[in-house]
């Protein structure tokens, strides 16, 4: 692979992780397991919205391409059925067991917390007394605490359907990806066959990184500067509108709402890929991406139930006011980053071996640095 590709493959799901963070540091209608709940006068559910629900929503898509891609440039243009099979094995120790494990850890996590008095309000997943062993099984392989491994789940799906994936990217080209788009714009055949929208997006952007990797796509190609800014602007006014008749009861209508965000995302997607083209002097001087850019991976698993944790101790003894919950919106996601950053350096540091194993065999190569 182009070096340039490689690195801006590494570096841009490092950025991504920042967005995920504000993603999840969305603090709008956050409860409590004693029934206390706060909501944001609606300036700040308009700021979160458009950040969280808009801006910071390309991020997810961008993985899912960003996985399809490495996956299928991997196998360098060859396909078979040991092929397949060692990759089924590969994912098995990548995406499988850390979803396994982390996902253990994160029940732990809140057993230990819910166990003690002043924690305990602050985490209602599951009821200690009254959770079946059934519903222990539900909550470790399919309702995760740390719920940002449902993307893994996702994956460890797609992996399974690679062969049908590879196939209609490779030989439907552009039919295939269009009747994906169509699939995740069309509610009622997602109602009718009984999937959800996020499981037909994550499915489409799966397959359009399979798609450049089977089709050769021009991955270096830049867009004009006048075009770029152009659509950038458009995007930008784009989700503000979508949030604004989101937001407003007078204007709200389900499938303008479901079809403005279609819409945004889809060409968010595009404009941040070639962002980071506009930006890429900046972010190849950073000191700080090149040290930690290799801990995306740690930084995913482990920012999660961190963040969430924090974000309701804030908003908890904190005044209950919008400046609060600002404040709160704002510092999350930096302290639930940092601290998924600083449990991946320790573990890599003192338990390597550890480290390996919960990231899938991912080590960062410290050698690029």
């Amino acid at each position: 692979m182009n070096a340039y590709l490689s690195n801006k493959l590494r570096n841009l799901s490092f950025l991504l992780m920042i967005l995920v963070a504000f993603i999840h540091g969305y603090n709008v209608n956050l409860k409590f397991s004693d029934g206390e709940h706060f909501r944001p006068a609606f300036w700040l559910q308009f700021l979160e919205g458009f950040v969280s629900d808009g801006i910071c929503r390309v991020a997810v898509p961008m993985f899912f391409a960003i996985s399809g891609y490495l996956a299928t440039q991997s196998l360098k243009g060859r396909f078979n059925a040991g092929i397949y099979g060692k990759m089924l094995r590969k994912r098995f120790s990548s995406l499988l067991l850390p979803y396994i494990f982390v996902s253990a850890l994160g029940i732990l996590t809140v057993v230990v917390l819910q166990l003690i008095p002043f924690s305990r309000p602050y985490f209602n997943n599951f009821n200690l007394k009254y959770t079946t062993a059934g519903e222990w099984v539900w909550i470790w392989l399919v309702s995760p605490v740390p719920y940002q491994l449902w993307f893994l789940r996702f994956l460890c799906i797609y992996f399974i359907l690679y062969p049908a994936i590879y196939f209609l990217a490779k030989y439907l080209k552009l039919i295939y990806i269009f009747y994906l788009l169509y699939f995740w714009s069309s509610v009622g055949l997602q109602q009718q066959i009984g999937v959800s929208k996020i499981e037909v997006e994550g499915l489409l952007f799966f397959s359009i990184g399979v798609f450049a990797a089977t089709s050769q796509m021009n991955l270096l190609y830049r867009m004009p500067a006048k075009p770029f800014y152009l659509l950038m602007t458009i995007w930008i006014f784009w989700v503000g509108y979508r949030t604004w008749i989101y937001l407003v009861p007078e204007l709200f209508d389900h499938y303008a709402v479901h079809y403005h965000l279609i819409g945004f995302t889809t060409l968010g997607f595009v404009l941040f890929w070639f962002l980071y083209d506009r930006m890429e002097e900046t972010i190849s001087k950073s000191k700080w991406i090149k040290e930690y850019a290799h801990y995306s991976i740690g930084i995913f698993l482990f920012h999660e139930p961190c963040l969430t944790i924090i974000k309701k101790l804030l908003v908890r003894i904190g005044a209950n006011n919008d400046i609060t919950l600002l404040l709160t919106f704002i510092v999350t996601p930096v302290l639930g980053f940092g601290f998924g950053l600083l449990i991946s350096r320790l573990l890599f540091r003192f338990i390597p071996g550890f480290y390996s194993f919960l990231t899938g065999n991912r080590r960062p190569d410290l050698s690029s640095r």
